[in-house]
């Protein structure tokens, strides 16, 4: 048996010499030393071109791993990284609960309203001006940027309506159920509006692809927002149901608000400059109304309704959704860069009405009316 060990040995050794050779070879360390499999393209990395234009030339080609997003922010020559922007805002805003009356058009019988039938009159809500400016700048590490940017947008509104045939009006203000406050000949509703808006924000643009990028950003906002309105309802003296009078009714609302946002622009590159963008983004603030008052006078003497309510906190939500399209271009031999936008946007602040609305003397709520903004924006954006 040792005999036939031994002289089996050596076969033995030389096999396991073999199989090691064979299944123990080193794996390659660099893969770029494997070639292509042949007729097998690789998709190449995007790179900013300017055809024909020897002070552009292309950006390098960067090895990546597949994990990582090539970015696309704007690259001047010899930077400051710096970039401003204004854009001219034409908005309308539009408030729910800011109804002025019901237009009976049921006649009064011997001073008695027996009846209701006719239509809301509703406020109406004009687009108006205003505007935003923003300063940014682009970091080194990893090519994020941050954006400080303040929205200004103050409006007036106004609306009146006078009663239609034999009927009366039916004023949605003041206190209800009294001849003098509620039946009227005429009714006038103005409604201002102040909204100021800062924002910063910290993100990345980055290519998803070869023709959209994305720039994923977070950051903070804060809120100033006040409202009043002034309603007056006067009974002429033609109604059939009193004498002449009128009552004017007062409302104001004092808020701010600061908290967190989080939000995504996107672009999709058409060619020759041009773009299709759609942005999104959404936010919800810790908001503090320091004043939500209400007052209401009658010329007959009757004496006044006045309430006051300070320091309601509260959370908010608020939405923004913007489409539209951009060009932009680099010049003086991608010293600076243009860029033109123009878009129309929609917004939600998630129950912003805070007018008092009364059900009797000793009965009141709040409405929580949204509050609506749609409009165009147009930007204008320079790198440096």
């Amino acid at each position: 048996m040792l005999n036939v060990f031994t002289k089996t040995m050596p076969w033995m050794v030389a096999s396991l010499l073999a199989a090691t050779s064979v299944f123990g070879k080193p794996a390659p360390q660099n893969l770029a030393q494997c070639a292509p499999k042949p007729n097998c393209p690789q998709p190449s990395v995007p790179t900013q071109v300017c055809p024909g234009d020897p002070c552009c030339p292309a950006w390098p080609t960067p090895v990546l791993n597949a994990a990582y997003n090539y970015p696309a922010r704007i690259q001047t020559r010899c930077p400051w990284d710096i970039y401003a922007d204004a854009s001219f805002i034409y908005w309308q805003p539009i408030q729910e609960n800011m109804e002025l009356g019901f237009q009976n058009n049921v006649a009064a019988v011997g001073g008695d309203v027996t009846g209701f039938n006719g239509e809301f009159i509703n406020m109406d809500f004009n687009f108006k001006p205003g505007f935003k400016v923003g300063l940014g700048g682009n970091f080194d590490y990893d090519n994020w940027d941050l954006h400080l940017e303040y929205t200004w947008f103050h409006s007036s509104h106004n609306k009146s309506a006078t009663r239609s045939g034999d009927g009366q009006i039916v004023a949605d203000w003041g206190l209800p159920f009294s001849t003098s406050s509620v039946f009227a000949s005429t009714i006038n509703e103005d409604w201002h509006l102040k909204m100021d808006i800062l924002q910063l924000d910290l993100g990345r643009w980055n290519y998803v692809g070869t023709k959209l990028t994305c720039h994923p950003y977070f950051g903070a906002r804060a809120a100033w927002i006040r409202q009043q309105v002034h309603a007056v309802f006067a009974n002429l003296g033609d109604l059939g149901i009193g004498t002449n009078l009128e009552t004017t009714v007062k409302g104001r609302t004092l808020s701010w608000a600061v908290g967190p946002e989080i939000g995504m622009d996107t672009n999709y590159n058409l060619g020759a400059g041009f773009r299709f963008y759609g942005n999104a983004e959404g936010d919800v603030l810790f908001t503090r109304y320091t004043k939500a008052n209400y007052s209401e006078t009658h010329s007959s003497g009757a004496d006044p309704v006045v309430t006051r309510q300070s320091n309601i906190n509260t959370l908010r939500g608020h939405v923004d959704i913007e489409l539209g399209f951009g060009w932009g271009t680099y010049i003086d031999c991608n010293n600076w860069y243009l860029d033109f936008a123009a878009g129309y946007g929609f917004q939600i602040f998630f129950d912003q009405n805070m007018f008092r609305s009364f059900h009797q003397l000793t009965d009141s709520s709040l409405p929580y009316g949204n509050l609506y903004v749609q409009g165009v924006t147009g930007t204008f954006r320079l790198d440096f």
